[in-house]
């Protein structure tokens, strides 16, 4: 019995700049916890690489997963994506979990990342700023950068922050495709365009009309993802999402101030140069206790005293985190620095997910002193042995896989099951931004008395000279869109 194929493709690039913003409200689906638990898996089998891979890319894939699945391979999938208990179904077998919360929160990210960006309006900003009274809170500053963003790319007039995301499925002529699943999908995406080809009479064709749509939609960024080996005649099913983000940082560096800095890659004995960036900024700051419980950042230190002093920021074990946005204040990167070189996969294992909300979305902002390296990595990751360890087994059994909500199985064909789920993540960041480019494939076989000193507000002194960790996220939802761990800019 021949099975048919199922390939689905979730192409994800995005061009970043970053800078401080207060983070909104939670949405009901939020994917920091499953971004937090797939993360830990995939840097397991090389603990001291840099790595970066990006969450909404695939979940832009496992969307298609979840709703066309069934049975058991749906259970795992609400499990492992971490669905909110009250999108559980009880009693229901065959539709154990109401993914819509899940299609709600990526469709309200790409929503809120796609919003239109304000003419440009000298004078508005500069009345929105007086009103503010020179203090404009986080949406005053949004719609202000957006009023005075000016200039050319050479291609007409140049925006700092860019972001869109499109859909495709593409299906062999004559696949049962059930009408539920199609109109779920296109109600969540609606960039989506569902297309009918004859992959066996032409699938290589096929594979290489869509690598060209790709990279039409990426810009030329992304150049034949899906390789030659990927599709043969048996090829059912291909669902592809191509998402773009291009932003430059709401306070870009200065590359004049970028000096070679020491870099500790593997503690304090290992010691690299590599070119850093620095900046005195307004951004969100908080810092954290091994144990989680928030550390007391002083406010105010005596005149004279070293803001670098260890008295001022958590003992070893701890960690501190800054945010920074980006163009618009509609995403920013947040890193997380441990303190007294605390081994980074340390921090990576004991994060929960209470800590992780601090990291997201407490502290305050204040003025810091930022240093961090220029970096560009680039990681290659395969995704079904992580997902398989966070119970995701089914999917890929030819088997056990049900993805019958998708399309039912035929008695010559057989059913859907998921063979491959691969990610290519690309990401640089300098003084004018960020660039991140990820490309994920899945495809298968269907103090005291007296007098107090003078003194004067504290400026903590964020110094990314170690491994560290960071998240690029939508600030109006709390998605992750991407994550990652910088060991050694050098490479």
């Amino acid at each position: 019995m021949r099975l048919p194929h199922l390939i689905a493709a979730g192409i994800c690039m995005e061009v970043v700049g970053l800078f401080g913003q207060t983070p909104a409200a939670a949405p009901a689906y939020s994917n920091a916890d499953f971004a937090l638990r797939m993360h830990r898996e995939l840097v397991r089998p090389e603990p001291n690489a840099n790595f970066v891979w990006s969450p909404l890319s695939l979940q832009s894939v496992l969307a298609v997963m979840a709703e066309g699945a069934r049975g058991k391979t749906a259970d795992e999938l609400g499990v492992c994506l971490g669905l909110p208990m009250s999108a559980r179904r009880p009693g229901d077998l065959a539709r154990p979990w109401d993914f819509t919360s899940f299609h709600q929160a990526n469709h309200d990210a790409i929503k809120a990342l796609r919003a239109p960006w304000a003419a440009t309006d000298d004078a508005e900003a500069s009345r929105l700023y007086r009103e503010s009274e020179h203090k404009p809170d986080r949406l005053t500053r949004a719609k202000m950068e957006e009023l005075t963003t000016s200039g050319s790319d050479g291609q007409g007039p140049y925006r700092p922050f860019v972001f869109r995301s499109v859909d495709r499925l593409v299906l062999q002529k004559g696949l049962p495709l059930e009408q539920d699943f199609q109109s779920v999908i296109r109600g969540h995406y609606p960039g989506g365009v569902v297309e009918s080809v004859d992959f066996q009479g032409g699938f290589d064709s096929e594979r290489r009309r869509l690598n060209a749509w790709i990279a039409q939609q990426t810009d030329g960024i992304i150049k034949d993802p899906i390789p030659a080996d990927a599709w043969t005649a048996a090829t059912r099913l291909v669902s592809v999402n191509v998402t773009y983000l291009r932003a430059d940082w709401s306070h870009r560096f200065d590359p004049k101030e970028t000096r070679p800095g020491k870099f500790f890659a593997f503690g304090e004995k290992s010691v690299l140069l590599a070119p850093t960036m620095s900046h005195d900024e307004e951004c969100r700051y908080v810092a954290l206790n091994r144990d989680g419980s928030i550390f007391p950042t002083p406010d105010k230190v005596p005149t004279g005293s070293n803001d670098a002093h260890i008295s001022f920021y958590p003992k070893e074990g701890g960690y501190h985190v800054i945010e920074r946005t980006y163009a618009g204040q509609r995403a920013s990167m947040v890193m997380v620095l441990p303190t007294r070189f605390l081994r980074l996969t340390e921090l990576e294992n004991a994060l929960t997910p209470a800590q992780l909300e601090v990291i997201l979305r407490g502290g305050k902002e204040r003025t810091c002193m930022v240093q961090m390296p220029k970096f560009k990595t680039r990681t290659d990751a395969s995704l079904l042995a992580p997902l398989a360890l966070m119970g995701v087994t089914s999917l890929s059994n030819r088997n056990a896989a049900d993805l019958t909500g998708m399309c039912r199985p035929t008695p010559l064909e057989g059913s859907l099951y998921l063979q491959v789920l691969a990610q290519v993540t690309d990401i640089e960041v300098n003084e004018r931004g960020t660039v991140a480019v990820s490309t994920t494939f899945a495809g298968g076989s269907l103090g005291g008395i007296g007098v107090a000193p003078p003194t004067r507000p504290f400026i903590p002194q964020f110094i990314a000279n170690q491994a560290f960790l960071y998240f690029i996220k939508d600030n109006e939802t709390g998605q992750i869109l991407f994550m990652g761990r910088m060991m050694n800019p050098t490479k």
